[in-house]
């Protein structure tokens, strides 16, 4: 159950720090500059880590996972950073991928491609959240 809401409370930060905190202008320039787009993945690490620490913070204060604020903290750092690279290395090819499309008026396609960037997102966060726990022995 822990590894579920936690993938459920990932997928959470993702959506609040890939959509909500996105402003329009970085996601319209990341496709072409680079300053756009490593704006875009500081927004999304920082509040990505900061959910994240907030999610540690509501089980701790519950006592649904016994892990100290600390070390959760520092699974946060870590989970984080690797996801903030990882995005990094997704957006930079989808948004150039997705401005062709775009610009080429294939609508249908420049749709896929960010059906398949959401998913490519969806799946490095699930098994990067599942491969820090049971490094961490929680799981």
């Amino acid at each position: 159950m822990d590894l579920f809401l936690g993938a459920v409370f990932i997928l959470i930060a993702h959506f609040i720090a890939d959509f909500v905190f996105q402003s329009d202008n970085m996601a319209i320039k990341k496709s072409y500059n680079i300053q756009a787009l490593l704006l875009h993945i500081f927004v999304y690490t920082t509040t990505f880590f900061i959910m994240f620490s907030l999610y540690g913070v509501i089980l701790n204060i519950f006592t649904i996972f016994t892990v100290s604020i600390e070390h959760w903290i520092q699974i946060g750092i870590g989970i984080s950073i690797v996801n903030g690279i990882l995005h990094y290395i997704t957006d930079y090819c989808t948004s150039r991928i997705g401005k062709h499309y775009w610009e080429k008026e294939q609508r249908r396609n420049f749709f896929l491609t960010i059906g398949i960037d959401q998913l490519l997102h969806t799946s490095l966060l699930i098994y990067c959240y599942a491969e820090m726990l049971q490094n961490f022995g929680y799981i």
